[in-house]
């Protein structure tokens, strides 16, 4: 506490004695987002507890890319799986595999049917995006399973006919990125194609491995590329949209818990999706969306698993286990709504029908006592796996009186190789009084089981058919008071209670385990302190005693400031609390951490140049392992650690 007191003082002091120009990071009831009804509203008036996140203000703080972003949001938590997949903590729900969930870009759902993750694309850069919102909580009644505990929409700048950039950012520890988004209008038509190009080699010496005491130290092989690419047309009522995205990694910390002993291998990542949309409007009440798609999904490469030449002492001859796969699926899918409004109410229909299918998968591992020759075929996914998905989903909004409005909203999922899902929402939004409003929410969501959690037949996870949808139930309590647009206070508590939740045990086996309940509470403030410093913090806590690795406490605070009309000044405290582990785990818990970013940004013309240090006190941040069995998994005793201070500077031309 001690700590965070100076660092706030800190903070004060840098950003004192300034000029403010409005700090936007998520403008309440100025801003108007749809992901909570599919219909455009003020924040205030969303069924849902919302947050819109603007770069534009984020860039000034150092923050980077969308991974980063979603750090500032209160409940969410990253986190880091042993291969390096980046994860999403929301509330202390997420999946042992992947995030539960459902990321979009610019509306389209991109996470997979094989392990529900959109990971891949939460490298992307910020000075792509236009504008990030965020359900916090359920919300399968709209967006059906991997909106399991929360929905996030990212608007890319190609959307907006004024976006012309170009920009170059690089790091201290080796990682470089170029972005670009170029439109071009022309009486009805626009056409927008925008892509980043990520390049990382910063792999890292870990040097305290506890199975393993004939190795002083390994590698961390760490080396990534992104290469993706976006293309938007929209004429009239009619718009089509498309995005592919290449993601090739080395091994980090092993695919199987085990370190790499040498030579690491590369594992590829491709998505691809296009979208073709008719939305006319037929009078002032009424309008249509009918939208179909395509969605690709691809993941191979070969991997070690097991470094035998090292488990032995002395080290033996044998060779390392190594694994060769190749996965792809692919996705056809439509869906068809209709809006009617009038002065009372605004009714919501959809329908929503997809089609996935696994269309190749194929796995071979080499003999580690003969040699790393891949040969051996495994059967470690079903083949011709097909999964058939309609819904029907509706939302009504209806005031009830003067200052009291009704939400109300329902989906029901049919799904051919897993049991049905229903999803429900009841809300009720009162207004107290011009700067005062209430919101008391239910909603009731569900998340099917994965391919990998229902198919997969070897290591290193194992199957199980009869796996049941998890469900979640949530009832939201939220105060929102403004009494101006730099002022402003947002409180919000709730409680959910998840049934059927999908577990594995030490041998990696799926399993439908007990009921897990959490209760939290959410916490936004943003003041001007004078006519000079704003500042905008937030606070989280969560009750998840049965869910290892959730920080119980985490927050933000944010300072903005002008030294001069072109030179201006950011910084951000973040605060991430102590992680229980693994009930049979006897390590410490991991502690608390504090970090500090602080941010310089500069404009000439049509340059802005951003200066960063992350991390200045070069706290050593750590996302937790598991506890391994030294059979099939190892155990790393200090985590998996993180970069220390890091410089960053980021170059942006806002071309004509």
């Amino acid at each position: 506490m001690v700590k965070m007191v100076f660092l706030l003082l800190y903070a004060v002091f840098v950003n004192a004695n300034a000029t403010f120009d409005d700090f936007n990071l998520t403008q309440d009831l100025q801003d108007v987002s749809q992901i909570a009804t599919k219909s455009k509203l003020n924040i205030s008036q969303t069924p849902s507890v919302v947050s819109v996140l603007h770069p534009k203000e984020l860039k000034k703080l150092g923050i980077r890319t969308l991974y980063e972003a979603l750090s500032t949001v209160p409940g969410i938590e990253l986190s880091m799986g042993t291969a390096g997949a980046k994860q999403i903590n929301m509330r202390g729900n997420k999946s042992f595999i992947r995030d539960k969930i459902k990321l979009m870009i610019d509306g389209v759902g991109i996470n997979s049917e094989l392990a529900g993750g959109g990971y891949f694309y939460l490298d992307m850069p910020i000075d792509l995006i236009e504008q990030i919102e965020i359900i916090r909580g359920p919300a399968s009644a709209l967006y059906g399973s991997l909106a399991h505990v929360g929905v996030i929409n990212v608007i890319t700048k190609s959307l907006h006919p004024s976006a012309h950039i170009l920009s170059y950012t690089r790091s201290s520890k080796n990682f470089q990125n170029l972005t670009f988004s170029q439109s071009v209008k022309q009486n009805n038509m626009h056409i927008a194609l925008d892509g980043y190009f990520n390049n990382n080699e910063n792999s890292r010496i870990y040097k305290n491995y506890s199975l393993i005491t004939t190795q002083n130290k390994f590698v961390s092989y760490e080396n990534y590329t992104d290469k993706s690419f976006g293309l938007n047309i929209a004429y009239n009522a009619l718009s089509f949209k498309s995005r592919w995205l290449e993601h090739n990694t080395q091994n980090y910390y092993g695919y199987g818990d085990w370190p790499i002993s040498h030579d690491p291998k590369k594992i590829k990542t491709k998505s691809f999706f296009s979208e073709l949309v008719y939305a006319p409007k037929i009078n002032n009440n009424l309008s249509f969306n009918l939208k179909a798609g395509l969605k690709l999904y691809q993941f191979g490469g070969v991997s070690r698993y097991i470094p035998y030449s090292i488990m032995t002492t002395p080290p033996s001859p044998e060779y390392d286990l190594l694994g060769e796969g190749r996965y792809k699926e692919r996705t056809l899918y439509s869906e068809d709504t209709l809006l009617y409004k009038t002065q009372l109410n605004e009714f919501l229909l959809g329908i929503y029908i997809a089609k996935s299918d696994e269309i190749t998968t194929d796995y071979r591992v080499n003999d580690p006592t003969l040699s790393e020759n891949i040969n051996i075929k495994v059967n470690n996914i079903d083949k011709d796996i097909k999964r058939k998905q309609y819904a029907l989903y509706f939302n009504d909004i209806y005031p009830l009186m003067p200052h009291i409005t009704l939400d109300a909203g329902a989906r029901y999922d049919y799904y051919s190789d897993s049991d049905a899902g229903f999803s429900a929402k009841l809300a009720l939004l009162y207004a107290y009084d011009e700067v005062q409003n209430y919101k008391l929410l239910y909603h009731r969501s569900f998340r099917v089981p994965s391919f990998l959690e229902l198919y997969s037949s070897a290591s290193p996870y194992f199957g199980n058919k009869d796996l049941k949808s998890e469900t979640i139930d949530t009832v939201e309590l939220v105060y929102h008071r403004q009494n101006s647009f730099n002022n402003w206070i947002n409180i919000n508590l709730y409680y959910s209670n998840m049934s059927n939740f999908i577990d594995r045990n030490n041998s990696f086996y799926f399993y439908n385990a007990e009921d897990i309940s959490s209760y939290g509470a959410e916490f936004e403030i943003k003041y001007s302190l004078d006519a000079t410093m704003n500042v905008q913090a937030n606070y989280s806590f969560v009750n998840n005693t049965k869910m290892p690795f959730i920080s119980s406490h985490l927050a933000n605070i944010m300072l903005l400031k002008h030294f001069t009309a072109d030179l201006e000044s950011g910084t951000r405290i973040r605060y991430v609390g102590a992680k229980q582990r693994e009930s049979a785990d006897t390590r410490e818990k991991i502690k608390a951490k504090v970090f500090v970013d602080q941010t310089f940004t500069y404009w000439y013309k049509m340059l802005t140049l951003t200066a960063s240090v992350k991390n200045i006190f070069n706290t050593t941040p750590v996302y937790p392992s598991k506890l391994g069995d030294g059979v099939t998994t190892g155990t790393y005793l200090e985590d998996f650690q993180r970069d220390g201070r890091t410089f960053w500077l980021n170059v942006e031309w806002n071309l004509p």
